[in-house]
């Protein structure tokens, strides 16, 4: 496989896009052996976390849709700032991976350094 994926934040209105090509089925990304592939997967989630270690911030900001594109407009769990994105192999479209199992499901993360500020439009959540 030969996979790409771009990023894509904006800011004002507030949106990450995120468009793919060649990832193959979400199964394949999963760690061999792993209590996830015993799970399997469906969908491909695009997230954001405030922290590595305890990531309470963030959640799922879009599922990538057949053509292996999403956009997404808002953070479900807000928070202050987000040190990273990350693209993963989830067991179905409404079910975000663990910490605990994230790592088994991980397709590609990068970190925003400084962290990503999500500043919400008046009256309303990022």
């Amino acid at each position: 496989m030969t996979p790409t994926a771009t990023l894509l934040v904006g800011i004002d209105p507030f949106a990450i896009t995120v468009e793919t090509e060649g990832l193959g089925p979400p199964e394949g990304w999963l760690r061999p052996g792993s209590e996830a592939a015993t799970v399997g997967a469906t969908a491909y989630g695009v997230f954001v976390s405030d922290r590595d270690d305890d990531p309470t911030g963030g959640g799922v900001v879009c599922v990538l849709d057949p053509a292996g594109d999403c956009t997404g407009t808002t953070i479900p769990r807000p928070a202050e700032s987000y040190n990273r994105v990350t693209l993963a192999a989830m067991r179905d479209a409404a079910t975000e991976p663990t910490l605990a199992d994230g790592f088994d499901r991980l397709v590609t993360t990068i970190a925003f350094n400084p962290p990503l500020r999500v500043v919400p439009a008046e009256g309303g959540d990022p």
